[in-house]
């Protein structure tokens, strides 16, 4: 099996915003803290995980609103509907991903090269930043996309190599499971393999 998978990192951010609005600092806040932000609210200091408050006193031009579930999980059907032309076998990640099974893909599209191109410039013409990965197994090219890791691996020494210095951040786990992993020093997936 080849497994595709795409990352959206700054997915609840732009699964609503409209491109006219990317010249201005833009954050999604989860509760009171900003969860996401764009480029230009970077520039002014803003970061994921800093206080609403903060982020405002920084810069006080900043639009701002709450993180929309129910509109991620639209956007995320609606690009997954999308990716079925590469393959029938596409698994939802919520709420930031999907995964595609493109084994069977390959001949169709002339390879996978052609496959990441096409997959790439149709997720950039809908609007949308975008990690991702290649690997034999779902969960690899998952934590590969995750970690930034653009690339395809096949082998599963490569894999272990690739995946080995992504930090814990990249796991699904909740706040208080990575702060352990933290306080028994284990920063990166090599550690906690």
């Amino acid at each position: 099996m080849l497994w595709i998978s795409l990352h959206f990192p700054l997915f609840p951010l732009e699964s609503f915003l409209p491109a006219s609005a990317r010249s201005e600092p833009w954050a999604v806040t989860d509760g009171a803290c900003v969860a996401v932000c764009n480029g230009q609210a970077r520039v002014r200091g803003i970061r994921p995980g800093m206080s609403l408050a903060t982020a405002c006193a920084l810069a006080p031009a900043l639009n701002h609103r709450q993180r929309d579930p129910a509109a991620e999980a639209a956007a995320l059907g609606q690009i997954a509907a999308w990716a079925v032309q590469f393959t029938p076998a596409v698994s939802l990640q919520p709420p930031r991903g999907l995964l595609l099974e493109v084994e069977g893909s390959l001949r169709l599209f002339g390879g996978i090269g052609r496959i990441l191109d096409a997959v790439k410039r149709g997720v950039a013409d809908m609007g949308f930043t975008l990690s991702v990965a290649c690997a034999p197994t779902a969960a690899a090219a998952w934590l590969l996309a995750r970690g930034g890791a653009e690339r395809v691996f096949a082998g599963r020494r490569a894999i272990q190599e690739a995946i080995s210095p992504l930090p814990v951040r990249v796991l699904d786990c909740d706040a208080q499971a990575l702060e352990t992993l933290a306080a028994i020093g284990v920063r990166s997936l090599g550690d906690l393999l």
